[in-house]
C-alpha cells in the first residue's frame, strides 16, 4: 500500500492514470508526474509488474509536486527505470519517455470505491500495454550480478538449443540463412550460436551445462513475482512481457522455455527438486499455453479451473485470490452483480459470495476443502482461498448441492464410511533424516496399521500394501512390501538406497496431515495441515469419513447441531473402488447438511 499527501483527481469516462518519470541527476530524489488519459484513444505505456514488498519498509518522492510514500520495492524498480533505462535511451523504450501504469500510483489505493471499479478493468489496461514489464529486483553482490548475467544469457538463448550446439560446429551463418524451414526468433538465436562457436563460447557452455547454473537460475526461479496471483492475468493478457532483473532484460516466454528444459535435463540427472523448486514458473508456463486459447465452458466453470490452476499463488489482499482472476474469463462483465468486485466488503464474505455461485453451477465439491481454514463469521464449507491445495483429479459425479435461502446451508447427498475412531498426528516436521523417518512410520504403524491389522484380521503386509495404493503415494515406490523389511532393517541389499529414500518419501507424506482410522478397519490421512482446533474430536464425537457425490476425494464431517461441519478432504486406505455413479447405485445414499 502507498500513503501520500497527494490530491487524486476523480476518473471519469475511459480514464486511467499514467505515470511519467522526470529526468533527475545522480543523487536527487525521484519524481514522477501523474496524468489521466482516456485508454479510447489508445495511449503508448508500459505496464509495471512487480511485487509490492514489506509495506513497512517505505521510501518518498515526489509525484505532481507532492510527498508520495510507496514501498521499497517499487522505489527501486522506477529509479532503475529512470537511471538504467530510460537514461541511456535503451532500446527497450521505443518512443522517448514512454509512460507506465503502475497500480499502487495509477490507482488510489486508499478510496475502496475507485479500487472496487478499476479492478475489474485491470485486464483492458494490461491488454492494452504496448509491453508488461517484470520487475523481478536486482542482485544483491557482484559476484551474483555477474552470474545472473551468464545464467540469463546461456539459459535463455542457448538452452532450448542444446541439441543444435553439438553440431553447429560444422555450419557457418549462411548455411542458416539458406534454411526456409526456421522461423525468424529460432534463425535468431542460432546465428547467435554459429558466431559463439566460432568464439569457442559454446563450448564454455557445454563445460558448465547443467550444474554450477542451477543456484542462480534458481533464484530468479525462485523470485516472490514468480509466485504472484495477478502475474497470471498480466502475463497472459500481455502483447509481451520483458522480465528485467539486474541490469539484464529477457523475453519472459524464453526464460519459462529455459526453465522447462532445465527441468527436463535435471530429471535426467535424478535431480527432480529443481522441478519442485521452480514449481510456480513452471505452473506459469503451463497456464500461459492453456490461457492463451478462447475458453468455450460457463463463467463458474472457468472461474473453477482457474482457481484450481493458480493455487498456493500469493496475494497482498485476500480479494485478490479472486479478482485477480477476472480478466482471464471470456465475458467477466457476464458474472452476477453480486460478484462485482467489492473491497469493502470483508473477505470472507467475498469467497463465501463466490463460492455459493461456483458450486451451484458446476456442482464441483472439490473446491470446498482447503489445508487450512481461518475464516471466521461464515459456514464451515467455505474455502479459505489463502490456503487452497492443489486439486488432485475431478469429481465423477454431479453433486446437485443446493443452498438454503440465507446461504448457510449446503445440501449434499453421500455414502457413510463409518465413524471416525482413532486420531494421530505423526510428527509436527518433515524428517531431517532416515532415522528420523524411520522412527515416524515405526509410530504410524504401532498407532494405527498395528490396530487396522487387528479390526481388519489382516497382517501388516496388506496393511502396507493397502497404503501403497494410495494416488500419491503408489508413485513413490513399486516394491511396498520393502517398508516391511525397513521396518528391521538387517544386510544391506541391492536397492537399498532406493527403499531409504522412498521410506523418507513416505514419511513426508505423512507429516503432512493427520492420521485417522474408523471402527471398521478404514484408514485415512486429512489433507489439512495442523490445526489446534479440528485435530482434536469433542469427547463423546466421532467425525463420520464419507464420500458425497460431487467430489474427487472423501471428507470428513463433525457432527454439529443441525447438520455437519466441513474437517476437510482426506485419502482412504481400505475402501477399494471409484467414486462414481456405480459405486453411489451399490449403496446407501443419504442427505447431508453442511453449516
Amino acid at each position: 500500500m502507498s500513503t501520500c499527501s497527494l490530491a487524486y483527481q476523480p476518473l471519469t469516462g475511459t480514464q486511467i492514470r499514467l505515470v511519467r518519470l522526470k529526468p533527475r541527476q545522480p543523487g536527487d530524489g525521484l519524481e514522477l508526474d501523474l496524468i489521466h488519459v482516456e485508454l479510447d484513444s489508445k495511449p503508448h505505456f508500459y505496464a509495471l509488474s512487480y511485487v509490492w514488498g514489506d509495506a513497512a519498509v517505505r521510501k518518498s518522492a515526489q509525484v505532481n509536486g507532492m510527498a508520495f510514500d510507496m514501498t521499497r520495492s517499487l522505489y527501486v524498480a522506477l529509479t532503475y527505470l529512470q537511471d538504467t533505462l530510460y537514461a541511456n535511451e535503451s532500446d527497450l523504450f521505443e518512443y522517448e519517455k514512454d509512460l507506465l501504469w503502475i497500480d499502487a500510483l495509477c490507482i488510489n489505493q486508499s478510496d475502496m470505491a475507485e479500487k472496487s471499479q478499476q479492478v475489474p478493468r485491470m485486464g483492458e489496461i494490461y491488454t492494452s500495454a504496448h509491453k508488461v514489464l517484470a520487475w523481478l529486483g536486482k542482485a544483491t553482490t557482484k559476484k551474483e550480478h555477474e552470474k545472473a548475467t551468464t545464467v540469463l544469457i546461456d539459459s535463455v538463448f542457448w538452452l532450448p538449443y542444446m541439441d543444435e550446439m553439438e553440431t553447429l560446429g560444422g555450419y557457418s551463418a549462411a548455411d542458416l540463412l539458406a534454411n526456409d524451414d526456421l522461423e525468424e526468433d529460432e534463425l535468431n538465436v542460432l546465428l547467435r550460436l554459429v558466431d559463439a562457436t566460432n568464439n569457442g563460447s559454446v563450448d564454455r557452455f557445454m563445460e558448465h551445462h547443467p550444474f554450477p547454473m542451477i543456484e542462480i537460475l534458481l533464484k530468479i526461479l525462485r523470485n516472490p513475482w514468480f509466485s504472484r496471483i495477478w502475474i497470471v492475468q498480466e502475463a497472459v493478457l500481455a502483447s509481451e512481457v520483458i522480465v528485467l532483473f539486474d541490469g539484464h532484460t529477457t523475453e519472459l516466454c524464453q526464460l519459462l522455455n529455459a526453465a522447462a528444459t532445465l527441468a527436463e535435463t535435471m530429471r535426467a540427472y535424478a535431480q527432480s527438486a529443481f522441478s519442485n523448486d521452480a514449481a510456480e514458473a513452471l505452473m506459469l508456463r503451463n497456464l500461459l499455453s492453456t490461457c492463451e486459447s478462447h475458453n468455450p465452458l460457463p463463467l463458474a466453470h472457468q472461474l473453477g479451473d482457474l482457481l484450481h490452476q493458480t493455487t498456493h499463488r500469493t496475494a497482498s489482499l485476500p480479494h485478490d485470490y479472486l479478482y485477480g482472476l477476472l480478466g482471464l474469463l471470456t465475458h467477466p462483465g457476464d458474472l452476477p452483480t453480486t460478484l462485482t468486485p467489492n473491497y469493502s466488503t470483508p473477505f470472507a464474505a467475498v469467497f463465501h459470495a463466490y463460492t455459493m455461485y461456483i458450486v451451484a453451477a458446476t456442482g464441483d465439491l472439490e473446491h470446498l476443502p482447503t489445508v487450512r481454514n481461518q475464516l471466521t463469521g461464515v459456514p464451515s464449507w467455505v474455502p479459505d482461498l489463502r490456503f487452497a491445495g492443489q486439486r488432485a483429479t475431478s469429481p465423477l459425479t454431479e453433486s446437485f448441492a443446493s443452498f438454503s435461502a440465507d446461504g448457510t446451508r449446503l445440501f449434499a447427498r453421500g455414502v457413510v464410511l463409518g465413524a471416525v475412531d482413532v486420531v494421530f498426528r505423526a510428527a509436527e516436521e518433515k524428517p531431517a533424516d532416515y532415522e528420523a523417518a524411520l522412527g515416524i512410520l515405526e509410530r504410524v504403524r504401532e498407532t494405527v496399521f498395528a490396530r487396522a491389522c487387528g479390526v481388519r484380521g489382516c497382517g501388516m503386509g496388506e496393511v502396507w500394501g493397502l497404503v501403497g495404493a494410495d494416488r500419491v503415494l503408489g508413485t513413490v515406490c513399486e516394491e511396498f512390501a520393502a517398508f516391511e523389511a525397513l521396518m528391521e532393517p538387517g544386510e544391506e541389499e541391492e536397492g537399498e538406497e532406493e527403499r531409504r529414500w522412498a521410506c523418507r518419501a513416505f514419511a513426508e507424506r505423512f507429516v503432512q496431515g493427520q492420521f485417522f482410522m474408523t471402527g471398521d478397519g478404514i484408514m485415512g490421512i486429512d489433507e489439512r495441515y495442523a490445526d489446534p482446533v479440528l485435530d482434536v474430536m469433542p469427547e463423546g464425537v466421532n467425525d463420520v469419513l464419507c464420500v458425497l457425490k460431487g467430489a474427487a476425494s472423501p471428507f470428513r464431517l463433525r457432527p454439529v447441531p443441525g447438520g455437519y461441519s466441513l474437517v476437510g478432504s482426506c485419502d482412504v486406505w481400505g475402501e477399494g473402488g471409484v467414486f462414481d455413479e456405480a459405486y453411489f447405485s451399490a449403496r446407501t445414499v443419504q442427505d447431508f447438511v453442511l453449516l
